[in-house]
């Protein structure tokens, strides 16, 4: 295993070519006196890139040859357009300073390109050798070099003769069927047919036209949408119809920076498409009763818009954002979670008064509204049957609807319910409903009882809060994937009521607790635990005597000390960690370490010598090293002044991408 104590990163003048080399990496080990080159080319085709040959010619300092070489990549496949890195990397001669490539050739999908040619399919890669008693060569082996005489410096090369001249027709034509000319005049009029018929549906469908002042587009039969406005009227009436034709809409941009004032719609039903009227600045008011839908956008930026009273519409979330002056706003429904969400997450200050429904939230005469409907805490209700009534206290989520903080009813379309900061408990009446959710989040006070808990029988995974005042956990039959906060400095087990067993325990920081509590997860029976971000310190022993977890991450942001990780864990097999800095060895970190098959550090800095060395003859079968940006050497991880190397079966030093990070500027580390 090499460590290269130099390495230069050089540019290289593109060729108008099929495959151009754009840069290369030089590696140098001066104790070795080696020098490896690894290349990046671009394949200019729009067609995969099957196989390629090129000669790399080699200068000393003075700029004089030292060698040549032809490098074959028989196997390869790049994909059209793309830049693309060989895994292998090309052994060059110490001397070298500098080095140009010429392409000999290159193997497409449907052609092969040879000095400046263009051959059909039927040719086949082939190998190149030294001679004829060696083996074929390997994927970026060098297959022929030779010492030269010194030569003067090269001039700049010769650029490809064609830029791709290649016509389809030439390699193909031969494989052409003909067809009687009977045959071919009939498929000619049925393409005439099909064009004839698409060019009349688009015109007569799609097609916009001018009635009076508007713009409009024809979306069926007799029914067309709004598209624009060239009036100079201020005061807007959208009409139920325009000519012989029924509005069904406003399109997108209809009146977008529009200079109008006032809109008022007399259609008895219509939508307003996103960013109809966005950026309409001098818009105040808009009003109608008639059946709207509202899309999300729809009065984007309308900056001075302060009325608008649509009793019967609904408004999407997000319709009315950047509206930072609405006073009166009267709908009838809506889909957010909030109201706060029709302005796209914060109310305006000028703290509008809001009707819903024909009530302002939490209010409408108590539980009884203007047609004698009396709402009933002891009747099961089904989701959308309360909305409008004018109940006190009564909220309508996309997931649910409460009242005074109880869930009532839940949504039976969805599988998954979030609940928010109000929610606070949930009725016995809707115990049914929740036997068919799935996941659930949890953001608010809520209080879960025993019997709450296992009303959720098909409940599969929950995230928990930092604010959540209660919860029996035990009680979730089903339950595989937890998520909570650490809200004290105590084992998880004098913190929570923990189901017997788990798949994926995540512990997450809180802002009472940003430090893993020592013996934080002791005894607990989750297969794998993941500590998330956030957290500034790690106790010891977060895991031990834990029979049934194999695996746990921990993030970085912590310098980790000795006994981590404690023992008697027998079936912990990985452990992946994110080092800022290693102070102590893996045998220090990881009392269970005799467990453990796999271990994968992610860290940027090293300064612990020897980090495997004290495992008294242990080490993990499949050890990975991923480092971005660090100066790593493996003798910092696996050997020590009195230490010899362990046995490996599987080493991997660097996370290699799609483009590998000693191609970033700036890298100064080492590559395997």
């Amino acid at each position: 295993m090499s460590s290269y104590n130099n390495i230069e990163k050089i540019k290289y003048a593109s060729e108008d070519c099929v495959v151009t080399l754009r840069e290369y990496i030089v590696f140098e080990d001066e104790r070795a006196e080696e020098k490896y080159v690894v290349f990046k080319f671009a394949n200019n085709v729009s067609q995969q890139l099957l196989g390629m040959e090129f000669e790399v010619s080699q200068y000393d300092i003075d700029g004089s040859l030292v060698e040549k070489s032809q490098v074959v990549y028989p196997k390869f496949l790049a994909k059209p357009d793309e830049q693309f890195v060989p895994k292998a990397k090309l052994k060059v001669n110490y001397a070298c300073k500098t080095l140009s490539v010429r392409l000999i050739q290159a193997a497409f999908d449907r052609f092969i390109w040879k000095e400046g040619q263009f051959l059909d399919n039927s040719y086949k890669f082939e190998h190149y050798a030294a001679d004829e008693d060696t083996e074929a060569a390997k994927r970026g082996v060098q297959v022929k070099s030779a010492a030269v005489k010194a030569q003067p410096a090269p001039t700049v090369p010769k650029k490809c003769k064609y830029k791709i001249p290649f016509n389809v027709k030439d390699t193909t034509r031969k494989n052409i069927a003909k067809f009687p000319a009977v045959f071919n005049f009939l498929v000619l009029l049925v393409m005439l047919i099909t064009i004839g018929l698409a060019a009349y549906f688009f015109t007569s469908k799609s097609t916009g036209f001018t009635v009076g002042d508007y713009g409009v587009k024809i979306v069926s039969g007799k029914t067309v949408e709004i598209t624009g406005y060239t009036g100079e009227a201020k005061s807007v009436v959208i009409p139920a119809t325009l000519g012989d034709y029924t509005v069904a809409g406003i399109a997108e941009n209809a009146f977008k920076n529009s200079e109008i004032e006032s809109v008022k719609i007399n259609s008895s039903s219509l939508y307003i498409d996103s960013f109809a009227f966005e950026g309409c600045a001098k818009l105040k008011t808009v009003a109608s009763s008639a059946e709207i839908t509202v899309k999300t956008n729809a009065f984007k930026g309308c900056v001075n818009l302060a009325t608008v009273t649509l009793p019967n519409a609904v408004l999407l979330t997000g319709s009315l954002t950047g509206c930072t002056k609405v006073a009166y706003l009267e709908f009838a429904r809506t889909d957010a979670g909030n109201v706060e969400a029709l302005f796209g997450g914060k109310l305006p200050a000028s703290d509008p008064v809001i009707i819903i429904g024909g009530n302002k939230p939490g209010e409408g005469g108590g539980n009884e509204d203007g047609d004698g409907f009396t709402y009933d805490p002891e009747k099961t209700y089904v989701y959308g049957e309360l909305e409008g009534k004018g109940i006190k206290g009564y909220r309508q989520y996309k997931d649910c609807e409460t009242v005074d903080g109880a869930v009532i009813t839940v949504n039976p379309e969805v599988d998954n319910i979030s609940l928010e900061s109000d929610v606070k408990s949930f009725s016995a009446k809707v115990y049914p409903s929740l036997a068919n959710i799935i996941s659930m989040t949890v953001t608010g006070e809520t209080v879960i009882t025993f019997d709450d808990a296992n009303a959720f029988t098909q409940l599969e995974e929950l995230e928990i809060g930092n604010s959540v005042s209660g919860l029996y956990l035990k009680a979730f039959p089903a339950l595989q994937r937890l998520t909570l906060p650490c809200y004290r400095n105590d084992m998880l087990v004098n913190q929570y009521a923990l189901p017997d067993s788990l798949e994926v325990l995540t512990l997450k920081p809180s802002a009472d607790c940003t430090t893993v509590p020592d013996e934080a997860f002791y005894s607990i029976n989750a297969r794998n635990i993941v500590v998330a971000d956030g957290f500034t310190g790690c106790g010891v022993n977060i895991l031990h005597d834990n029979y049934y977890t194999a695996y746990i991450t921990l993030p970085q942001g912590i310098e980790y000390g000795a006994q981590v990780i404690g023992g008697e864990c027998t079936q912990l097999s990985t452990v992946i960690v994110y080092f800022d800095n290693i102070g102590v060895s893996y045998a220090e970190f990881n009392q269970s370490f005799t467990y453990t098959n796999t271990l994968i550090v992610y860290t940027s800095v090293v300064s612990y010598y020897g980090f495997l060395a004290n495992a008294n003859g242990y080490a993990p079968s499949t050890f990975e090293i991923r480092a971005e940006t660090a100066e790593i050497s493996l003798d910092v991880f696996i050997n020590g002044d009195a230490y010899e190397y362990p046995v490996y079966p599987s080493l991997t030093v660097l996370d290699i991408k799609e483009e590998p990070d000693y191609f970033r500027d700036g890298y100064t580390g080492n590559i395997a």
